[in-house]
């Protein structure tokens, strides 16, 4: 199964301003008070949306048949930064948490808490089942966050168990049993407002959020996280197919990113882009012929990082660290 599959939406919200793109379909989601720009979690995040919660900013969607849930598996996942925490109140993430008619229409909902209904600090995982209630999970394992630090969130719920969990960086899940489902309503989905508080604003930063149909695993998961740096959509992977004949082909795919080629899929050919490395297109590969420190220089522009090590790391440890990172 493809990380792909499933994926209803995701919002890399790499936008400097005004309304955020869905980078797999249609579901725009639309600046209310001028959310901002901030640096993002790294090199392959560069960008998040930045709210302040003094401004009451965030940015919506009203619902339909894509952001629909109910009782059936579905997976949250993205990446939050805390400007403040704020005593005795929430800060709202991703939520669709609404009211109907003056009635309550809750459905899901992902915050950071220290009110001490859910937690004193911590995130948490909210879903009602009949719109009025609420049952929670608080990622208890993963314990408070750190004002000023990235950290990526990963919210389900599991159909089939009966169950709500939530992880914090790609570590172990807490999990609550939870019969009948998310609500299947009308509310809007707000990142960083409670439309049925009718504030509690988020203060920090959002990057790269998707919401699944259907349950991650636990590679799909630590693939994501990517050790701290993220991925943006779409997801690239590197395809090895049957008639690679050595690591050259390989060797060239990666090549071919970081030129900006189009990817070869019917076999070798002359015009590697390997071969318009070695012959110019990018001068500091030029001619080179240790694969080692070809796979190092590749590793610096796709992540923007240095290995300092590489003279002491074997073809296949420094191949490991650019495949990480494609």
């Amino acid at each position: 199964m493809a990380l792909a599959d499933g994926l209803a939406a995701f919002w890399n919200l790499q936008e400097a301003s005004g309304a955020r793109a869905d980078a797999v379909g249609a579901e725009t989601l639309t600046d209310n008070n001028t959310v901002t720009q901030n640096p993002g979690p790294s090199a392959v995040i560069p960008a998040s949306a930045q709210f302040t919660r003094a401004l009451s900013e965030y940015l919506s969607h009203v619902d339909d048949a894509i952001l629909s849930s109910g009782d059936i598996d579905f997976t949250w996942a993205g990446w939050v930064y805390l400007d403040s925490k704020p005593a005795a109140t929430q800060l709202s993430l991703m939520m669709k948490w609404g009211v109907n008619g003056g009635g309550d229409d809750r459905e899901y909902g992902i915050v950071w808490d220290s009110t001490g209904v859910y937690t004193a600090d911590g995130f948490a995982f909210i879903a009602s089942a009949d719109g009025i209630g609420e049952n929670w999970i608080v990622a208890s394992t993963f314990g408070a966050p750190t004002i000023g630090t990235w950290h990526f969130i990963v919210a389900y719920h599991d159909a089939a168990n009966n169950l709500i969990g939530i992880s914090v960086d790609a570590g172990a899940f807490d999990t609550f049993a939870f019969a009948g489902g998310s609500r299947n309503g009308v509310a809007d989905l707000m990142f960083g407002r409670n439309d049925k508080a009718n504030g509690l604003y988020h203060d920090g930063r959002l990057a790269a959020w998707g919401y699944w149909k259907r349950l991650l695993t636990a590679a799909e998961i630590t693939w994501l996280y990517n050790g701290g740096k993220g991925r943006l959509y779409p997801f690239v992977h590197v395809a090895v197919p049957p008639f690679m004949a050595s690591e050259e082909w390989l060797l060239n795919q990666i090549c071919a990113r970081v030129l900006g080629d189009a990817i070869a899929t019917g076999g070798p050919s002359a015009d590697y882009s390997i071969n318009r490395l070695r012959a110019g297109a990018y001068p500091a590969l030029s001619q080179n012929t240790d694969h080692r420190f070809v796979y190092a220089e590749l590793y610096r522009l796709i992540t923007n990082e240095t290995l300092s090590a590489w003279r002491f790391m074997t073809e296949q440890e420094l191949l490991s660290h650019v495949l990480a990172n494609v």
